[in-house]
C-alpha cells in the first residue's frame, strides 16, 4: 500500500500526467487524506521516501491529523528522527517548515502533562551550530501556533494556550531569553541569518514575558548597532516596534523609550533609501507616538510624564512630516492611526491653552497632505467599472487625507485657510500662465485636478461655519436670496434675445465636442478626451434645466429649435462613435432628457435618431431601465401631442425591450434587472393606457389599419403574459393584472357599450376606473381573452407560492376579481356562457360549483365578489388541478 501510495503521488502531482490514470491517483491520494488511518499510512512513507514532493504529502496529512488528535509516542519518535535528518541534510525550505509546525502541533498536544522534557530536549540541538537555526525557527513556530493573537481560536485552544505560557514563564522563558542573547552575542557578525531570527524572537515574545528579562544593557547595545547593519535593520526594526506596545505603565513605558534610544535611532536612519524599510520605520514611528498619546490621556500618568509626553511627541512629530511626504502609500498610510490621535490630542490642547506645536510644523504637514491627494503621473488609472485595487486605494487615501486635514483646520482655521488658498492660488496661476504662453499642450492635468479636489474639501470643511447667504436659520430669504429670486422669476429678457444668449453659450462648448472628434479622426482617444467629450455632453444639458419653460400651456419651442437642434445634431455625431463607452451613453441620455422639459415633445422626433445611434446598446438591461421611466414622464406630461411621435418611436424601443426580456437570466444580478425592467416596461404600457394612447400599441406605424403590426403587440402580450410563468414577484403580477384589466375594458368585446353592472345602475355609472380610458375594441382580442387571459387568471391563485394569508397575495386576488367582473363588463353573455360550456368542463369544474360562480359573477358587487372570490379559493385550491395552458401565444383577427 506504501508503495502504491507512493506512486499515486508522483502521477498526481506530476503536470505532464493526463487521463484516467491521473484521475485515479487523484482519487486514491484524497482518499488517504479522508481516512481514519490515513495518517499511519502516510507516516510511514515519510520515514522511507526521499522525495521531497511525496514526503512534503505526508506531513500535511499529518499535520491534519495533529490538528485533531493529540499524536501517540511513535509519531513524536519519527517527528525528532526526521528533525535529525534536516539537520543533517538540510530539508528544502518547504518541507523543513512544515516538519517546524508538526513539531510545534504536537508540542500544543502533550505540553507540559505529556511531553515535559519538550524543551530540554529542544536544547539538545542547540549542540550542534547546524541545530541552531532549526531550533530558533521551531520557537518562533511556537509563537504562531500558540500566541498570535491574529489568529482567532476557540476557548478551548485558548485556555490550553494559557496553561501553555503560564508554564514556559516560570519553567524555560528566563532560559530562553538568555541562551537567544547568547547566541546573538555570538554570531551578532558572523551569521546574520540567525541574528534575524535571534531579533524576531526578542519581538515575538516580548508581548508576554517580562520586560526586564529582555532590557538587558548588552541587548539593547546589539539591537542599536542592528540598525546600521543592512540585512539586520528590517528585524530590529519590526524588534523595537513590538516592544513599543508591550503593556506597561505609562511611566515605565517613557522611561524605556529613553533607555532604548528611540530618537537617536531615528536620527540616524536614512530615509527613501529602501521602501520596505521606510514601511517598518513609519510603523516604529506610528507605535511610538500611539503610546506617547497613550502617556498623557492616561489619568494615572503625573503632571511631569505629561509634560515629557507632549515633548516627546513633539519631537517625534518631525520624523513623522519626513515618512508621511514618501511617495508610498504604504508608508504614508502606516502613520495614520498616529497622526489622528495626535491631531485629536492637539484640538483638546488648543481649548485648554496649552502650546502644541509650531504653526510651521502644522503648514509643512498640509503640504505633505497635500501632495498625497494628487494622481500619479506615471500611474496608469482606471475608471467606473474598470477600476481595481490601486484605485480602490487611492480613493481611500483621500478619504483619510480629507479627514485629518478638516483636523487640522480645527487646530487653525487660520493657518488651514491661508495655506490652502496659497497652493490652489498657486496651480491655478501657473495653469494659466502655461495656457497663455505654451497652449493647453503644457498644463499639468495632475496639479489641477489636485487643486480642483483641494478645494473642493476645502469648501466642504467651510460649510455651516459663515454666516447664511440665501435663506435664514427662519427658512426666510435673506436680502441677496430675495433679490435672486426676483431675478430669476423675472421675465425682462424677450423670449427672441434668450435664445441669442443660449446659443451664444453653446458655440464653445459644440466647438471644443468639433475639435475633438476632428481629433479622433487621426488619432485613437485615450480615457481623458473620452471623459472630456461626456462632460461637454453633460454640460449641455444642465442648460435646458434653467431655461425651461414654466408654462407648457403657453410653450413656444421656436425660441430653443435652432441652437438645440444644433446641439443635438452634436451630440449624435459623438454618440454614433463612441456608443461603446457606457459614459457618453450616459451624458446623452441626460441631455435627451433634459432638453425635452426645455423643447417640449418635439424633441421625441429625435429619440429613433438616438436608438439608432447605440443610446441604449449596453449588454445588460440598466439603460433601458433607466430609459423608460423618461419616456413614460413624457407622455404624463404632454399626454395626446405626443401620439403620432411614439407611434414612430415604439417599434424601435419595442424591440429593445423585447430583446432584453428574452434574454434568461445568468445570476441573481441579471435576475433582478429582468425584474425590474418588466416592471418599467409595464408600467410604461399602462401610462399610455391612462393617457389614452392605446392606439400606439395597435398602430406604430401611425396607420389606421388596425392590427398592420400584429407581431409587435403580440410580442407585448406575451411579455405580459410571461410574468405569471417566470416569476413570483407579487407587485409585478399586480401590474400585469391591472394592465390585462385596461387591456380588456378598451379592446374587448363589440362597439363602445358594456354590460352594466347591479351596484352601477343605482348610480347611473357604467363602468367604474381610476382613469378614463379609451374604448375601441379590437378584432381579435376577444379570442385571446377566451385563450389566454381566462385561463391565466384562474391559474394564478392556484399556483403552490400564492399565499392567501399574504397581504400582497389579498391585493392581486382584489386585481384578478376586477380582471374577471371587466371581462362580463365588455362580454356580457357570451362570457358566461364560455365559461360554463367550455372552459369550466375543461378543467374538470364541478358544474355546480360552477355555476354558483357564474351566478355571483353576475349579480355581486365587486367588493362581495372579491370576498367570494377569496372564500371559493380557500376552499376549492385543487379544483383546478388539470388546468393547462398555453400564455405565449397570440390572437388573429
Amino acid at each position: 500500500m506504501v508503495s502504491d501510495l507512493e506512486k499515486a503521488i508522483m502521477i498526481a502531482l506530476d503536470p505532464t500526467a493526463r487521463g484516467p490514470m491521473k484521475d485515479q491517483a487523484s482519487q486514491y491520494c484524497n482518499h488517504i487524506k479522508q481516512s481514519n488511518d490515513g495518517w499511519e499510512i502516510c507516516a510511514k512513507l515519510a520515514d522511507e521516501t526521499s522525495v521531497p514532493q511525496v514526503k512534503f504529502f505526508c506531513f500535511q496529512v499529518i499535520e491534519e491529523y495533529l490538528r485533531n488528535f493529540p499524536g501517540t509516542v511513535e509519531i513524536r519518535k519519527l517527528l525528532w528522527k526526521w528533525l535529525s535528518e534536516n539537520i543533517a541534510s538540510n530539508y528544502p525550505y518547504y518541507l523543513r517548515n512544515k516538519l517546524y509546525v508538526l513539531i510545534v502541533l504536537l508540542f500544543r498536544n502533550q505540553y507540559p502533562n505529556q511531553w515535559p522534557a519538550f524543551f530540554d530536549e529542544l536544547f539538545l540541538l542547540i549542540d550542534d551550530p547546524k541545530g541552531l537555526l532549526p531550533f530558533l525557527q521551531i520557537l518562533i513556530t511556537i509563537d504562531e501556533e500558540v500566541v498570535c493573537l491574529l489568529i482567532n481560536r476557540s476557548q478551548d485552544d485558548l485556555s490550553r494556550n494559557t496553561l501553555i505560557k503560564d508554564t514556559m514563564r516560570e519553567a524555560v522563558v528566563p532560559r530562553l531569553i538568555d541562551t537567544w542573547l547568547t547566541i546573538l552575542s555570538t554570531v551578532y557578525q558572523s551569521n546574520l541569518e540567525i541574528s534575524a531570527a535571534c531579533l524576531k524572537l526578542f519581538g515575538l515574545y516580548v508581548s508576554w514575558v517580562d520586560i526586564n528579562l529582555i532590557l538587558h544593557p548588552k541587548f539593547i547595545s546589539i539591537l542599536f548597532e542592528s540598525f546600521s547593519v543592512q540585512k539586520l535593520r528590517i528585524p530590529a526594526c519590526e524588534c523595537l516596534s513590538n516592544m513599543m506596545l508591550k503593556g506597561m505603565k505609562s511611566s515605565d513605558k517613557l522611561k524605556m523609550i529613553q533607555m532604548l534610544n528611540v530618537f537617536t535611532i531615528l536620527s540616524n536612519l536614512n530615509f527613501n533609501e529602501d521602501q520596505e524599510f521606510d514601511e517598518q520605520v513609519a510603523k516604529l514611528i506610528n507605535n511610538v507616538g500611539l503610546e506617547l498619546c497613550h502617556s498623557y490621556d492616561d489619568t494615572n500618568s503625573s503632571d511631569h510624564d505629561k509634560y515629557t509626553a507632549i515633548q516627546y511627541l513633539a519631537a517625534l512629530f518631525s520624523y513623522l512630516l519626513k515618512y508621511i511626504s514618501s511617495e508610498h502609500d504604504e508608508t504614508t498610510s502606516a502613520l495614520f492611526p498616529f497622526l489622528g490621535s495626535y491631531l485629536l490630542l492637539l484640538k483638546r490642547l488648543k481649548r485648554l491653552n496649552v502650546e502644541g506645536i509650531p504653526q510651521e510644523s502644522l503648514a509643512a504637514l498640509l503640504h505633505s497632505l497635500v501632495a498625497k491627494l494628487k494622481y500619479d503621473p506615471e500611474a496608469e488609472y482606471r475608471i467606473k467599472e474598470d477600476s481595481g485595487e490601486d484605485e480602490a486605494s487611492f480613493t481611500e487615501m483621500r478619504k483619510a487625507v480629507k479627514i485629518y486635514t478638516e483636523s487640522v483646520a480645527a487646530i487653525d482655521e487660520e493657518l488651514y485657510t491661508r495655506c490652502i488658498s496659497e497652493i490652489v492660488l498657486q496651480v491655478f496661476d501657473s495653469a494659466i500662465n502655461a495656457k497663455m504662453t505654451t497652449g493647453f499642450a503644457s498644463l499639468n492635468w495632475f496639479d489641477i485636478e489636485g487643486a480642483m479636489y483641494l478645494l473642493y474639501i476645502f469648501v466642504e470643511a467651510k460649510v455651516g461655519k459663515g454666516p447664511p447667504v440665501f435663506i435664514d436659520s427662519n427658512g426666510e430669504y435673506t436680502p441677496i436670496g430675495l433679490l435672486i429670486s426676483k431675478l430669476i422669476d423675472s421675465d425682462t429678457i424677450a423670449p427672441q434675445r434668450q435664445g441669442e444668449l443660449l446659443t451664444l453659450v453653446m458655440i464653445p462648448l459644440l466647438q471644443k465636442i468639433e475639435e475633438i472628434m476632428h481629433h479622433s479622426e487621426t488619432t485613437q482617444l485615450n480615457e481623458i478626451y473620452i471623459a472630456e467629450l461626456s462632460d461637454l455632453i453633460s454640460a449641455i444639458g444642465g442648460f435646458p434645466e434653467f431655461e425651461k419653460t414654466k408654462d407648457m400651456a403657453n410653450y413656444n419651442p421656436e425660441i430653443w429649435r435652432s441652437p438645440f437642434n444644433t446641439t443635438i445634431q452634436g451630440i449624435l455625431i459623438v454618440l454614433r462613435k463612441f456608443n461603446t463607452y457606457p459614459q457618453i451613453r450616459e451624458a446623452s441620455r441626460f441631455a435627451l432628457q433634459r432638453m425635452t422639459g426645455c423643447m417640449g415633445p418635439e424633441l421625441l422626433e429625435f429619440i429613433p435618431a438616438f436608438l439608432s445611434s447605440g443610446l441604449l446598446s449596453s449588454e445588460t438591461a440598466i439603460e433601458i431601465i433607466d430609459f423608460l421611466p423618461f419616456i413614460g414622464l413624457t407622455i404624463y406630461k404632454f399626454q395626446q401631442s405626443v401620439e403620432i411621435i411614439l407611434k414612430g418611436v415604439w417599434k424601435p424601443l419595442r424591440e429593445k425591450i423585447s430583446y432584453f426580456l428574452l434574454q434568461p437570466p445568468v445570476g441573481t444580478d441579471d435576475a433582478l434587472n429582468l425584474l425590474n425592467l418588466r416592471k418599467a416596461d409595464l408600467t410604461l404600457i399602462t401610462t399610455l393606457f391612462n393617457a389614452q394612447l392605446n392606439d400606439v400599441l395597435t398602430c406604430p406605424g401611425n396607420c389606421h389599419i388596425t392590427l398592420e403590426n400584429i407581431s409587435e403587440l403580440n410580442s407585448t402580450l406575451s411579455a405580459i403574459l410571461a410574468c405569471f410563468d417566470r416569476f413570483s414577484d407579487l407587485p409585478a403580477q399586480k401590474l400585469a393584472v391591472s394592465l390585462l384589466t385596461k387591456m380588456v375594458f378598451c379592446w374587448g368585446g363589440l362597439g363602445n357599450t358594456i354590460q352594466e353592472q347591479p351596484e352601477e345602475k343605482k348610480k347611473g355609472a357604467t363602468l367604474k376606473v381610476r382613469e378614463p380610458l379609451k374604448r375601441e375594441p379590437l378584432p381579435g382580442f376577444d379570442a385571446f381573452i377566451y385563450e389566454q387571459i381566462i385561463p391565466t387568471t384562474f391559474s394564478i391563485p392556484m399556483k403552490p407560492g400564492f399565499n392567501m394569508n399574504d397581504g400582497q397575495s389579498i391585493v392581486l386576488l382584489g386585481e384578478l376579481a376586477q380582471l374577471l367582473k371587466t371581462a362580463y363588463q365588455v362580454l356580457g353573455r357570451q362570457y358566461l356562457e364560455y365559461l360554463s360550456n367550455t372552459f369550466f368542463p375543461s378543467i374538470a369544474c364541478n358544474p355546480t360549483l360552477g355555476n354558483q360562480f357564474i351566478t355571483a359573477l353576475e349579480q355581486l358587487d365587486k367588493k362581495t365578489f372579491k370576498k367570494y372570490l377569496h372564500v371559493i379559493i380557500l376552499n376549492h385550491r385543487h379544483f383546478t388541478h388539470n388546468l393547462h395552458h398555453n400564455h405565449n401565444g397570440g390572437f388573429q383577427s
